[in-house]
């Protein structure tokens, strides 16, 4: 049976504990690893929390003193800013098209 609250309503989850380690791998999962995109595939998730086991138990196991998963995110993110930081004003070209502007830039790869 549940846990009953003082207005006399029953939770069948109410003696479930959870832990800050529990919500912070949690952020983690949905931040670094799926990325805030919304999961559709039991086999996709499966395949991520094994891949993340391994991670941690190869961390662990060699105790090697490497970035963390949130580390190599930031450091990605703080290079792809530097990059874009070091965009000349030359290389980018403005267009409007029907009121829409939008920029290209020179040698640039669309993602």
């Amino acid at each position: 049976m549940g846990v009953k609250l003082s207005h006399l309503k029953s939770f069948p989850h109410g003696n479930v504990e959870t832990t800050m380690y529990v919500e912070s791998f949690h952020n983690i999962l949905k931040t670094i690893y799926m990325k805030r995109k919304p999961n559709k595939r039991i086999e996709t998730l499966v395949n991520l929390l094994l891949e993340i086991e391994e991670d941690y138990f190869a961390r662990r196991k060699t105790k090697i003193g490497t970035a963390a998963p949130r580390e190599q995110y930031f450091l990605f993110i703080s290079e792809r800013h530097l990059i874009g930081v070091n965009i000349s004003s030359d290389d980018v070209q403005e267009y409007d098209e029907n009121g829409s502007k939008y920029w290209v830039i020179k040698g640039a790869v669309a993602l």
